[in-house]
């Protein structure tokens, strides 16, 4: 389904989201290098029972950097304000990569704005995350020269670029498919110096000492395959958190809102609509999930 994109000002900045379907109101936070339209597949078999919301977060999309400070904690008090300004006093929220960290972060300030909360993959310590691959990724975005960035921001040039990457490497082709042109958007589009504000502050991100057992309904869904955020990281953060569920699809990795939309979508209508009031303590499979398992109270 096409979505128009709409535009509101929340405290003097303006954010650009998508809003469509109906239902309960349920927004989808992006990730790193992503945008609203990285959902489009997942919104596709979530809005006739939900009405989603779904921003482009600062530094990506058509959202501008924060001014006080693109950082995530700045990020994650301005998505209340947000939801606020739509007119919302409490929704439920999925949020993957950056965004499961940003809801997070809005979450231990702010757990009355919550109905129910899915995260996926978020970046919670420095340690759980692939630091190796975050510090190269850091230094090649500091140091882009204005006639590289330029040239990296021209779409004909990135799509140069994927057509020898998926060339070279076949397995990148599986990844982009059907995706290339919304990939392009959102490398053509994000505000660099944004981004490497916001990786700043990610990069030492530590969310340990804050976080307790959940207060609304939680589920953390992780990609078996995840190289980003380490299975293990999700499982950890689950024996602090003490989410109803925690689910692990098999065979996925850290960009599953793509690959596995089918399944998350099927996931996140069981979660909010016909949840168990039991907590799993068991491995529990089922065809499309593999793994489903709760974590003792």
């Amino acid at each position: 389904m096409k979505a128009k994109r709409h535009f509101i000002k929340v405290d003097g900045h303006e954010w650009a989201y998508l809003r469509y379907g109906s239902g309960k109101p349920f927004m989808l936070v992006h990730g790193f290098f992503n945008y609203a339209n990285f959902f489009n597949e997942l919104g596709d078999n979530l809005f006739s029972d939900f009405e989603l919301i779904i921003p482009d977060l600062p530094a990506f999309g058509n959202t501008k950097p924060l001014k006080e400070g693109n950082i995530y904690q700045n990020i994650a008090k301005e998505l209340v304000n947000f939801t606020k300004e739509l007119g919302f006093e409490k929704m439920s929220y999925f949020g993957n990569s950056l965004g499961a960290t940003v809801l997070l972060e809005m979450s231990f300030k702010n757990p009355d704005i919550i109905d129910h909360l899915i995260i996926n993959s978020p970046w919670w310590r420095k340690r759980g995350v692939t630091i190796g691959k975050l510090e190269e990724l850091e230094y090649k975005l500091t140091n882009l020269s204005p006639d590289l960035l330029k040239l990296l921001q021209n779409q004909n040039t990135m799509r140069s670029l994927l057509k020898i990457l998926t060339n070279w490497n076949p397995k990148l082709a599986e990844v982009f498919g059907k995706n290339e042109e919304m990939i392009l958007d959102s490398m053509v589009s994000l505000d660099v110096k944004g981004c490497v504000e916001l990786f700043h502050s990610l990069r030492n991100v530590e969310l340990d000492s804050k976080i307790k057992k959940a207060k609304f309904p939680l589920m953390i869904v992780a990609g078996e395959k995840d190289k980003v955020i380490p299975l293990k990281e999700n499982i950890t953060l689950a024996k602090k958190i003490r989410p109803l569920l925690i689910v692990v699809m098999k065979k996925e990795g850290h960009e599953l809102i793509l690959s596995g939309a089918k399944k998350l979508a099927k996931l996140i209508k069981y979660f909010i609509y016909e949840r168990p009031e039991k907590v799993y303590t068991k491995f529990h499979k089922d065809k499309d999930f593999e793994w489903v398992f709760g974590i003792k109270k």
